[in-house]
């Protein structure tokens, strides 16, 4: 799947989304390629530390090389095709051969995420032309959503349709609008909200993704649930999840043993009563006379209530076999160490 990362305005966080989904997704076993593909204005090079790899995207659209030598392989697994930060080099590329180049490649990952310019430009048409879907990254201010319908309405004209919208630095103001209002007025589904995260500013200063520099960070969290909403992947954390205890949360486990098995075993197996045996307890101190040796040795250390002990040894029930054959255990120990 092929998706770009777009905003109607600048300084929204982007980049740091594009870098950020792009690691997150490798988390959850996806073999992805990072493309900055804002050729004027890279950044995404910047967040992998390859700003100043050669040959770049600029080599690539204007012809001295091929894409798969432009093509780098970064620490966190990502693969990662770089835009150099060089005037000359974007003269010379082709923003129209960017199509041709994606396509060459994009039988060779899960997920191609493209870092596009921000605003509506020519660039920008091309990005959205050869995008299976749109991210849209804005903040919860009025100025950075009119904007982004904007290019919504672009990409709905360039038949490109829209994933869902990341709402980024949520936190940072009280005047903020909120998800309700923002998912009205762009008439998109906000997957995730990223809070203000002084982590992700850390990390862009150690040209790292937040994802990657601080992995239980509020913003890395919140990139992991995003990365999980896209691929179908379920994560497993606090915020994502609520931990079921008791009888609902077995029963749940061997509802999902049983659909796992079902497919590699006849259903007669699969759905049939537990069998197994228990220990005859019971049994065993009946034979060996053992139960007058709790009582015995409580008449000694005086620790549990004489009657209850009674009842519970004389009723003989299976229902208390555990508890007696404890007992058994507990006095045994007790006459070992102490009497």
């Amino acid at each position: 799947m092929i998706i770009t990362v777009a905003s109607g305005k600048g300084g929204v966080g982007k980049t740091t989304t594009s870098a950020s989904l792009a690691v997150a997704l490798f988390k959850l076993g996806k073999k992805v390629l990072a493309i900055d593909g804002d050729i004027s204005m890279a950044n995404l090079g910047i967040l992998f530390n390859m700003e100043k790899k050669k040959p770049s995207l600029h080599e690539v659209l204007s012809g001295e090389a091929e894409v798969k030598d432009a093509i780098y392989k970064h620490k966190t697994g990502v693969y990662v095709l770089p835009t150099s930060l060089s005037l000359d080099g974007y003269k010379k590329s082709d923003i129209d051969l960017l199509p041709d180049v994606v396509l060459e490649v994009v039988d060779d990952y899960d997920y191609i995420i493209i870092d596009a310019p921000a605003g509506l430009n020519r660039e920008m048409a091309t990005h959205l032309a050869v995008a299976d879907k749109l991210l849209l990254v804005v903040t919860p201010e009025m100025f950075s959503i009119v904007d982004a319908i904007r290019l919504k309405e672009s990409a709905e004209m360039a038949g490109t349709p829209l994933m869902g919208v990341v709402l980024n630095r949520v936190g940072r103001d009280f005047a903020e609008l909120g998800r309700e209002e923002i998912e009205t007025l762009i008439k998109g589904k906000v997957l995730v909200e990223v809070p203000e995260d002084e982590n992700v500013r850390s990390a862009a200063l150690k040209n790292m993704s937040v994802v990657e520099y601080r992995p239980n960070s509020p913003a890395s969290k919140a990139y992991m649930r995003l990365a999980s909403i896209i691929s179908g992947i379920p994560i497993y954390d606090e915020e994502s999840v609520k931990v079921e205890t008791g009888e609902r949360f077995i029963d749940k486990f061997i509802d999902k043993i049983k659909e796992i098995a079902k497919k590699h075993l006849p259903l007669e197996i699969v759905d049939r009563r537990k069998k197994g045996f228990a220990y005859p307890f019971l049994e065993w101190l009946k034979e060996e006379n053992e139960f007058s040796y709790i009582l015995t040795i409580n008449q000694k250390t005086k620790l549990f209530n004489e009657n209850y002990l009674k009842d519970i040894v004389k009723s003989g029930h299976k229902r208390y076999k555990q508890h007696i054959w404890t007992l058994y255990l507990f006095s045994r120990w007790v006459e070992k160490q102490y009497l």
